[in-house]
């Protein structure tokens, strides 16, 4: 379009209003869902602590930009950062915070320099992590993976490839420094919302998924140096796991769990990703923080600080392929880069593919106008390696690549031929008020309260539609999430699943605002939304809801104890077991809390949904009064403590009883009824050498 071509009429022009009235009406919705949103009670029931010391803490920071500001001295960014990374370092330890450097440095340094070359250091970095997880990840049943082979092998690499570290760390400081003189106040915003969510670093690891499935490869590597690929005692053993690989890789160098290394850095990962995206949407570099920010400041965002669930790392890969596609325009874009964020997509969840769906099929299209065969042949290559190792497991020990899912139609006898489908988030519907129920009535669409969804995506959709109208590359990006958003949504109707397309779809949000509104009054109300937004974080989970964090600032890390033995006993608990009798092995027999992760492939649950074969024995087994085949379960276990909790039934208690197990250990209502004699040191069944099927099958000499 030349210079004297005509401009598309403005909303309010259509509408005959003045000039000006669009960015007005704009903001007038954004003040209206803020209001809803506390007349609808999204805040009721909120501690006051939170709420005070989440207020008090941002305002502290502006007063230090401010005050810095006023005096010459300019680093208020960088002061504040360093006071979240030396939050981070005395609340999740240093063997966290070493465990993250050197994943960082290793990531860079494993990039060939032709892939990293032309490339932002966060892409190279994104880059690293997917050669991370393919390598671990196909070596995962071997036993190689021990703790100085990791120190030795990543140190040597970091040193030997110091050059391109040094590069990569350099770019990313002098971006900073750059962004710190020009635009100091958009980066404190960015600073103190990444900062406040980095909170959620300090908190152990009190989820459930957390517990009952993400936790036990970086426990089993840690004990036994390979991973069983056992489907057996775990439904979700070879489900997609390069978030899980990365926790673990952290957890070797950290010699302790280490989720808090991953998730700081997928929180860095999704903020860059952000920003990328809306300046690759024609953002200025003002707008870009602010939706970097805010993006920081949702809900969910910080609630994927606490846990190791992948849909706050499948967000940020979706806004770093969202903003290299908008980047390529109508070229391919490098083959390298591409394939590594396809790779950790479908490496992080199968779901995955939905959402990267419509980018593979256009570039596809692309290839073949172009003729560039070479260039598809290379991604689709790469793709597979990076991702396939939990795909290619999968299909060689249950012969389904998706299992548990779609085992209806693969029929491994690992599982109950029926499709894994979680029917609890199946019966509400699409509806043209869905998202104002996502918003305003969070609690029907998962495991959380009103308002966990955050309300920025209803108060900037006005927003979003009117640039997606005036602009083809938001346009085209907002179909996209929207689109397969809906598609999701029509599966199932849980509100976390759908993170990954409601996060650009508000960053998008803000640059449609900020097109339209006066500086000033644009970050009043993006401000406001953030508090907004921080103010929500305790509706995200019941075990944010009465300020966990209250602890830490009362006891410091020894708060971390409180907190586990206050919200999920069981992980104290199966602790001080294997440190009093690393060889013992755990029947944990209550189904409401298979918590068994932590225990590193040396604890049973009872649950249907994790091991369906021992559920069916102890349902077979409670159906007799007399305990008799309760015992026929107990003798083939051979378990050294069975953990019970609330009340226990008659017939397990009958078999209990006659195999002279008695109770040892106290915690509420949970019981450790230790085995006699020396079974009570060392587990006395072979379930768990028959379920190993990395033994059995891969390891060099293999099992039984």
């Amino acid at each position: 379009m030349t210079g004297q071509g005509k401009t598309k009429p403005t909303l309010a022009q259509a509408m005959g209003m003045p000039a000006g009235a669009t960015g007005l009406l704009l903001a007038a919705c954004i003040l209206v869902v803020m209001a809803l949103a506390c007349r609808q009670g999204l805040y009721a029931g909120l501690a006051p602590s939170f709420a005070w010391r989440t207020l008090g803490l941002s305002a502290a920071a502006m007063l230090l930009l401010a005050g810095m500001r006023a005096s010459g001295v300019g680093r208020a960014p960088t002061v504040v950062l360093a006071a979240c990374g030396i939050g981070f370092v005395v609340m999740a330890g240093v063997g966290n915070a070493f465990a993250l450097g050197l994943l960082l440095c290793t990531a860079f340094a494993v990039v060939p320099p032709r892939w990293a070359a032309g490339a932002a250091a966060p892409s190279v970095l994104l880059l690293g992590l997917a050669c991370i997880v393919a390598v671990v990840g196909w070596l995962l049943p071997y036993p190689v993976h021990l703790r100085g082979v990791y120190w030795a092998g990543m140190a040597v690499l970091c040193f030997w490839r110091r050059k391109a570290v040094w590069r990569q760390l350099g770019a990313l400081g002098l971006r900073w420094r750059a962004l710190e003189r020009r635009l100091p106040g958009g980066l404190m915003l960015v600073v103190v919302a990444a900062g406040l969510a980095s909170f959620g670093l300090w908190l152990p690891s009190l989820n459930y998924d957390d517990n009952a499935v993400h936790l036990l490869m970086p426990y089993q590597l840690l004990h036994d140096g390979y991973w069983h690929l056992d489907p057996s005692s775990q439904t979700w053993a070879v489900s997609p796991w390069a978030n899980n690989v990365l926790g673990s890789v952290a957890a070797l160098l950290a010699g302790d769990e280490a989720r808090p290394a991953v998730a700081a850095l997928w929180l860095l990962m999704g903020v860059n990703g952000a920003w990328r995206l809306a300046r690759a949407a024609g953002a200025k570099a003002p707008a870009a923080l602010t939706a970097a920010a805010l993006y920081a400041a949702m809900p969910l965002t910080v609630h994927f600080t606490t846990t190791m669930q992948v849909d706050g790392a499948s967000a940020a890969v979706l806004m770093h392929l969202a903003a290299l596609f908008l980047y390529a325009g109508r070229q391919l874009p490098p083959w390298p880069q591409l394939a590594a964020l396809l790779g950790l997509l479908a490496g992080l969840k199968a779901s995955n593919g939905l959402f990267a769906l419509p980018v593979l099929v256009w570039l596809t299209v692309v290839a073949l106008r172009q003729g560039n065969l070479a260039w598809l042949a290379k991604t689709v290559l790469m793709t597979a390696v990076l991702a396939g190792s939990s795909y290619g497991y999968a299909a060689l020990i249950t012969g389904n690549p998706f299992f548990p899912l779609f085992n209806g139609t693969f029929q491994s006898p690992f599982y109950p031929p029926i499709d894994f489908m979680d029917r609890r988030w199946m019966k509400a519907g699409l509806h043209w008020h869905s998202l104002w129920d996502l918003t305003f009535e969070t609690n029907r669409f998962g495991e959380s309260d009103k308002g966990a969804f955050g309300i920025a995506l209803l108060a900037l959709l006005p927003a979003l539609l009117v640039d997606a109208i005036r602009s083809a590359r938001v346009r085209w990006v907002t179909v996209w999430f929207v689109g397969t958003g809906v598609l999701l949504f029509l599966q199932i109707q849980y509100a976390r699943y759908l993170f990954p397309a409601l996060a650009p779809l508000v960053v998008l949000g803000v640059v449609g605002v900020a097109r339209q509104l006066r500086a000033g009054l644009f970050v009043v109300l993006m401000v406001g939304l953030m508090v907004a937004h921080l103010m929500l974080v305790p509706t995200t989970s019941w075990l944010l809801r009465d300020d966990p964090w209250r602890a830490l600032f009362q006891y410091g890390p020894a708060g971390k104890g409180v907190l586990e033995r206050e919200k999920v006993p069981e992980r104290a608990v199966l602790r001080d077991i294997f440190t009093a009798h690393p060889d013992a092995c755990v029947l944990m027999a209550d189904p409401k809390a298979p918590f068994a992760a932590p225990a590193g492939g040396r604890a049973f649950v009872v649950k249907d949904k994790y091991d369906p074969r021992l559920y069916a024995s102890t349902r077979w087994a409670e159906e007799d009064p007399s305990g008799a085949r309760w015992a026929r379960v107990l003798s083939v276990i051979g378990p050294s403590r069975v953990l019970t909790g609330g009340e226990l039934s008659a017939p397990l208690l009958q078999a209990l009883t006659a195999g002279r197990y008695v109770v040892t250990a106290r915690h509420w209502a949970l019981q450790v009824w230790t085995a006699p004699g020396p079974q009570g040191q060392q587990c006395g069944g072979r379930v768990g050498i028959v379920r190993d099927e990395a033994r059995k099958r891969l390891h060099p000499g293999g099992g039984e």
